[in-house]
């Protein structure tokens, strides 16, 4: 008898308005209590994968082949029929934790509602094995009375995965389930995906571009590139001896990239002062941030880093004039009339682009807040700049990829003509090597544009590569200020640098 759960048998996925195939011709197994990961390069067809087998595909998605689970072609089955088998059968585990919770029911509430749908109980006998369920996925129970925008990023994740347990499914898909949160949680969160695996005997599909944790979870590895299967084995021997272009591409990226030059840049002045800044959540035990004090020079590039719930976010959001806060900030965010002066890069490009209007009318519409004479051509030169396409500046975003969304809401900062741009995790959703070349093209806008770049991010390598200055950030409170190539000397800057990600099978011996 056949240990396979899940075929895919000649898999194609063409999106509306595409021109070509998002997955082309994919044959894939998964066997029963194994682990596979499927890598490959933002835009390689993965997550298309994902929505293919759970049905969470966009309206309008062609699909052709088949998806088979225990035999039964997926694609074949009444809505209806699917969506009972979803959640009960196979369950998902998305990148955006936050985005799968309802924002106005508690976690508590909502994963009770889930056992009750999966399982048919009413609600006193769901609370236990809520209860069970957050115990599980190593959550406090006094969490279960919390919204979600209360919980960090990493508590957000683990009650993802709780909902995703409450039907007590066979495979769990997990769709870049970490590449938003620190180096410290994401181990937190490999290790829980480990333990969930081992005692349920669960069959996971986890889908990354990272191969270093694919190679912390996996035993097995398929590995995509514009839609194609390109490798597909153990892991080890891929790493070992890659045979795709694909492959080797993901292994010489763990290879410590040679950092780039601080571009040569006329220092102008201060560009940004802070001095005591205090921001409080409501009913929250403790500031978000207290008194963070810190001064930039024009023309700098400077990295602030710290784990899940330091207030990394929550300066950025302050710094850009989105939340208010007691203390001095100058130059001041809300200024009369025009553009701001300091302009924000956002973690998720989808969310900061309006779906409705096409990228390049975005753009323009910022270079019209600048007063810019030529808003039409100030738009285009700026793309040019961020390397997007300008044929595709009529696209909307969801027609994008998330590097060239990204690239667009980089230009639509620069289109207000800011003195200061606050990047915060404008790379997290990318893989390595292109994350590394986001990094350098902001420091080439630097450069080119004469602006003070602060660069919020979870990974050491990409602050490392361009800031000459980096701030450790711990419980909203600025712990030290390090040079480029100096140590930490706090508790905190020496775990994040001590959990810094590595490769684990270390190519350069390999090779």
């Amino acid at each position: 008898m056949s240990d396979s759960v899940l075929n895919l048998v000649d898999l194609g996925v063409r999106f509306t308005g595409g021109g070509t195939d998002a997955v082309t011709d994919l044959n894939l197994t998964l066997d029963r209590g194994r682990t596979l990961a499927l890598v490959g390069a933002s835009g390689c067809g993965k997550t298309a994968v994902a929505r293919a087998i759970t049905g969470l595909h966009p309206p309008g998605t062609t699909i052709r082949g088949r998806v088979l689970w225990y035999g039964v072609d997926l694609l074949r089955l009444e809505p209806s029929i699917l969506r009972r088998r979803l959640g009960s059968e196979i369950a998902s585990v998305f990148q955006d934790a936050g985005a799968s919770l309802n924002p106005v029911v508690k976690v508590g509430d909502q994963l009770v509602e889930l056992i009750r749908l999966h399982r048919g109980l009413d609600r006193a006998a769901a609370g236990p094995i809520r209860d069970a369920l957050f115990a599980e996925v190593r959550l406090e129970q006094r969490l279960v009375h919390r919204y979600p925008h209360q919980l960090s990023g990493g508590e957000q994740q683990r009650v993802a995965l709780a909902m995703a347990l409450s039907g007590d499914p066979a495979l769990l898909i997990a769709d870049e389930p970490t590449t938003a949160l620190d180096p410290v949680v994401q181990q937190e969160i490999v290790a829980l995906l480990q333990s969930l695996v081992d005692r349920r005997s669960l069959t996971l599909l986890f889908i990354t571009h990272d191969l270093g944790l694919a190679g912390r979870v996996a035993t097995d590895v398929a590995v995509m590139d514009q839609g194609r299967l390109v490798e597909h084995g153990c892991l080890q021997d891929v790493v070992a001896a890659p045979r795709s272009a694909a492959a080797s591409a993901l292994i010489a990226a763990y290879r410590e990239a040679p950092a780039s030059p601080q571009r040569p840049l006329e220092m102008n002045g201060e560009a940004l002062v802070v001095e005591g800044l205090v921001t409080r959540y409501h009913g929250a035990d403790r500031p978000a941030l207290a008194g963070l004090s810190f001064r930039l020079t024009g023309g700098e590039a400077f990295g602030l880093v710290g784990a899940s719930g330091s207030g990394k976010t929550t300066l950025a959001r302050v710094l850009a004039g989105f939340m208010d806060s007691e203390g001095t900030l100058v130059p001041s965010p809300c200024g009369k009339g025009g553009a701001r002066p300091i302009q924000m890069i956002f973690q998720n490009p989808a969310a900061a682009l309006d779906p409705r209007r096409s990228v390049g009318r975005s753009v323009r519409d910022a270079a019209v807040a600048s007063g810019i004479d030529d808003p039409d051509g100030r738009a285009r030169s700026l793309l040019h700049d961020v390397g997007f396409p300008l044929e595709m500046s009529d696209r909307r975003p969801h027609a994008l990829s998330g590097g060239q969304r990204q690239r667009v809401v980089i230009a639509r900062a620069l289109a207000a003509g800011p003195r200061v741009i606050v990047a915060d995790e404008p790379a997290s959703s990318l893989d390595l090597p292109a994350r590394l070349a986001l990094v350098d093209l902001l420091d080439r806008m630097r450069a080119v544009y004469g602006i003070t770049l602060v660069l919020i991010s979870h990974d050491l390598r990409l602050v490392r590569r361009c800031c000459g200055r980096i701030g450790v950030l711990d419980a909203g409170a600025l712990q030290e200020i390090v040079m480029k190539g100096e140590i930490p000397t706090s508790v905190v800057g020496r775990q994040l640098w001590s959990t810094d990600r590595q490769f684990p099978f270390r190519p350069d011996e390999d090779a």
